[in-house]
């Protein structure tokens, strides 16, 4: 995608507000962030981009 937007997130645990905005953005479901960080979920500590839609790269 040309002409977009993009944010380089490099202290990656401070993904919370990441996360928040995705969600708000429709990237995934807000229900999403209340498993933030548990066993098996899609939102850890840090963003990964093979398991959360709207990150491109893993950081952190």
């Amino acid at each position: 995608w040309e002409d977009r937007d993009r944010v380089v997130l490099s202290n990656g645990h401070i993904c919370p507000i990441l996360y928040a905005v995705l969600a708000e953005r429709g990237y995934f479901p807000h229900e999403w962030l209340g498993d933030l960080r548990q066993p098996g979920a899609h939102l850890q500590g840090h963003p990964a981009m093979d398991k959360t839609p709207g990150v491109e790269l893993s950081t952190g």
